[in-house]
């Protein structure tokens, strides 16, 4: 489990990392909180939690500040995989 601090939203977001069946790595972005105190955690794609509008806007921001940092190329979890 690895975490991120985005201080222009005064948000943490947690990941998980692992590897798949194919052998290939995953980063699975999993939950977001409040701040640097890690009281209330919601989870990604859970819509009673985080409106669609957040979810989406922490997704991309993710994938930009994070991802595309990597250095790697990377893609969407597709259901195949």
């Amino acid at each position: 489990m690895c975490f991120f601090y985005f201080e222009d939203l005064n948000m943490t977001i947690s990941c998980i990392t692992e590897v798949s069946e194919h052998n290939k790595p995953l980063v699975k972005l999993y939950a977001i909180n409040e701040g640097t105190i890690f009281r209330e955690w919601k989870r990604i794609n859970n819509f009673k939690e985080i409106s669609h509008k957040k979810n989406n806007l922490i997704k991309k921001k993710f994938e930009t500040e994070v991802l595309d940092n990597l250095g790697v190329k990377w893609r969407h979890k597709r259901f195949c995989d």
